[in-house]
């Protein structure tokens, strides 16, 4: 593990999750209770599993728009661009869905 330093200064964002991981497996005897830790430093290291989420979410936005009648160039068009999808977490910051009367 290097240092924790990043290269302008101050800690690397998954150093945390490092400390976190090394200090519970060093005052256990059993690694295995540290598993939980493990993951979440290898999530920071690689985010597979906000990859594999934003794939699900990009794959369940593609049927909804083929079910509105969307053509294939149409729905290519559309994940190219990355358009915002709202998941209907944050209103009022213009990510409702197409025709709200919310003005703002």
């Amino acid at each position: 593990m290097a240092s924790g330093q990043s290269l302008k200064g101050g800690l690397t964002p998954c150093f945390v999750f490092w400390q976190d991981f090394t200090r519970c497996y060093a005052g256990t005897d059993n690694p295995k209770d540290c598993t939980l830790f493990r993951e979440d430093y290898q999530e920071c290291l690689h985010n597979k599993k906000e990859h594999a989420r934003s794939e699900a979410i990009h794959a369940q936005y593609a049927k909804n728009l083929e079910k509105e009648g969307k053509s294939q160039k149409e729905i290519a068009q559309a994940l190219k661009l990355g358009l915002a999808v709202s998941v209907g977490l944050i209103e009022g910051h213009g990510y409702e869905k197409e025709g709200s009367s919310e003005s703002g």
